[in-house]
Formats: C-alpha cells, structure tokens, sequence
C-alpha cells in the first residue's frame, strides 16, 4: 500500500505538541482547559488513536482474511512494531530511577498486558497509552472481519462502544472532580476505545470516496476552529467529561479526516521533515519523558540557572535527534529481525 505521508504529518505534529505540553507542565506551568497547549495535551494522544485505527484500516482492509495465519501474521507486525522500544523504555526507565518494580509491574511492562489487567501499573510517563494500544490491536482483527463478514455484529459492536464513551462521558468520569483525581477511569481503555473505532468508520466510509482540495480545507478549518475557540475553562476535566468532549472528539475525527483526503506537501524539504517526524514519532512520544527528567535532574545537581522555556527548548533538541537515531538503529533493525522471526513462524503454522 501506498504510504500516507499526510497521516505522519498529522502523528508527528501531534507527538511534537505532547512533547512540548509535558516539558512544561514538568516545569510547574498550570495548563487549564481554555490553554490550546492543554489541549494538545489532552487530545493528541486522542489523534494517535484515531490515526491508528485509519491507518490499520487502510492498510489491512484487503489483506486480513479470517484464517489464524493471517491473523497470527498481523498480530506479530504490532507486536515487533510496538514491543522494541516498550522493552527499551522500561530497561532505561528503571536504571534512571535506580530501583526495580516488583515482579507483576515488570512482568505486565514487558508484556505489554498492564492496558488488559491493570492500566495503572505502566512505568515511565506516556506507556499508558500504548497499553491501550495494546488492547484495541487485539481487537482490531474482529472489528475488521465483521465489519466485512458479518455487518450486524459490527453495527452492534460499534453501538457499544459509543455507549461505553457516553457512560464515561456522562456518568463515569464527574466535572467536580479534577481529572488527576480520576485518572484510573480515564486511561482505562474503554473510555479510550471510541477513538481508535472512530479512525476505523473514517477508513471504511471515505477510503474510496475523493473530495476536492476546498471541501477538505472547510473540514479541517471546522475541527480545528472547534478545537482552538470551543469555550472550556478550569481543570482538564472539562476537556473530558459532558457535552464538551462531545465536540473535542468531533474536532478531532474532522481534523484527522480532513488530513487523510488532503494532498501531500509539495516542497520536498519540508515534506522529508513532516514524514521524518511521523516515522520517528513512536519514539519523541516515549522518550522525551525521561530525556526530561533526567535532563531535570541534572540542572537541581548542578544548581544551574535557567529559564523554563530554555529547559524545553534543550529538551527538544536532545529528543529529535535522539528519537532518530533510536528509530533509525534500534527500532527498525529489531523490527526486521522480529519480522522475519515471526514470518517464519506464521509460515510454519500455515503448514
């Protein structure tokens, strides 16, 4: 399949705007709902899930047949996508912090089921969410092959999961208490899981359907006004809870849309930069947490004396270049190993 480069625009876009959102929170700044930084904050990772699930769609909507090779040969591409660098992170994470977790919180970081069994027992800053990664990549096969095979069940499956959004929503997730105070309900995959099916409607609705470049720049003008001008204000909470979230998701679902129907960048330069940052994204989102806080630690040892602004402006330049050299030597090198290890494996089940 042909890659859309305008997707990693998107993803690279939004793992930068996190990046920049926690070096300062990090650094004591108050981001409240009306901050579009808060924002970002909050519903970047939102567009990642929504990425996710257009992107699978896109690529596998063809290819995944409802045969254990096929699905056994897709479970093993997320897994050598996704574990490399989990694996990484939680090794780095653990000689920074000197101290090692009891064997369950170990065990559930390095198989990834902390998003299954315990969303709270992630390690480093950001891991969360790729427990929940985790957990919509196990459903994905299903989701696929009823949305293609059996239409009812897919109908019905996507019926409850915008019921379990509203429960959430309305119910589960209280504007009266601030969103810190009930994080373990937010991270929980089910609050999360709208998201990544929201992706998967755009793939199967729009993936043939052409729109003219002045349609697409309407769209995307919408989410994005909604997501910059949509009064909120206060803690997070209210970005998350009641008919305001409502309209986020909206914004996020047109924003994402409008960019997988528009044309790539033209000038080449920057078209290198904005794909360059969306391959490498995986890897600024999972690591500038503990390039920060070590970069932190460094600066109370030392007793040096700079601005916050300037912290986060060092941060990111160690980040960007690091994250490529990560992905460049680490994570795609294990990423072809672990491949042709596990399509030898699918082969010897196909037999």
């Amino acid at each position: 399949m042909k890659r859309l480069h305008t997707l990693d625009y998107l993803r690279g876009t939004a793992a930068l705007g996190i990046m920049i959102f926690h070096f300062l929170i990090s650094s004591s700044y108050k981001f409240h709902a009306e901050s579009f930084l808060g924002r970002v904050g909050i519903y970047g990772i939102c567009v990642f899930y929504i990425l996710s699930g257009l992107t699978l769609y896109y690529v596998y909507h063809d290819k995944l047949i409802a045969t254990f090779p096929s699905v056994v040969e897709f479970l093993n591409r997320r897994i050598s996508r996704i574990f490399p660098l989990l694996w990484l992170v939680t090794l780095v994470f653990i000689i920074l912090s000197k101290s090692i977790p009891n064997l369950k919180v170990l065990l559930l970081n390095i198989t990834g089921l902390f998003g299954f069994f315990a969303p709270r027992a992630y390690l480093s800053e950001g891991q969360w969410s790729i427990g929940n990664e985790l957990v919509f990549y196990s459903l994905f096969p299903i989701i696929l092959l009823t949305a293609i095979h059996k239409k009812i069940l897919y109908y019905n499956f996507s019926f409850i999961v915008v019921l379990l959004f509203l429960v959430f929503t309305f119910s589960l997730l209280s504007p009266g208490i601030n969103l810190a105070n009930q994080w373990i309900i937010y991270i929980n995959p089910f609050n999360q899981l709208f998201y990544f099916i929201a992706g998967i409607w755009i793939g199967k609705l729009f993936l043939n359907t052409t729109f003219a470049l002045k349609e697409v720049l309407i769209l995307s003008t919408l989410g994005l006004g909604l997501f910059i001008f949509w009064p909120s204000y206060g803690d997070p909470i209210h970005l998350v809870s009641g008919g305001t979230r409502l309209i986020f998701a909206i914004s996020c679902i047109l924003i994402c849309f409008s960019v997988f129907k528009m044309p790539e960048i033209r000038i080449k330069s920057l078209h290198w930069l904005m794909s360059t940052l969306g391959e490498i994204s995986y890897s600024v989102y999972l690591l500038h947490p503990l390039v920060f806080g070590e970069l932190k630690n460094i600066i109370i040892k030392y007793n040096y004396e700079m601005p916050v602004i300037m912290e986060a402006i060092l941060g990111i330049i160690i980040v960007l270049p690091l994250s490529y050299l990560v992905y460049r030597f680490y994570e795609k090198p294990f990423m072809n190993i672990m491949n042709k290890m596990f399509a030898f494996n699918s082969k010897s089940h196909m037999i």
